[in-house]
């Protein structure tokens, strides 16, 4: 995948800001003819590494949702 110079980092503070700040996900998926589906996610930071550092991003979408 080509990603724009502009566009790569390795910091993961940066990464962690930009969650914080934009806490929202997009899936993007198939409905039963085939054509894509978007589904919104909200996100949370779960910062529980030893180092502060987040560990996990978390998400959650049910399997009812159309």
């Amino acid at each position: 995948m080509y990603l724009p110079k502009q566009f790569d980092h390795r910091d993961p503070q940066v990464t962690c800001r930009l969650v914080r700040e934009h806490p929202l996900a997009t899936l993007i998926s198939t409905d039963e003819a085939g054509a894509p589906y978007l589904s919104h996610l909200p996100l949370k930071l779960d910062q529980t590494g030893s180092d502060g550092m987040p560990c996990l991003l978390l998400g959650h979408l049910a399997r009812a949702n159309p």
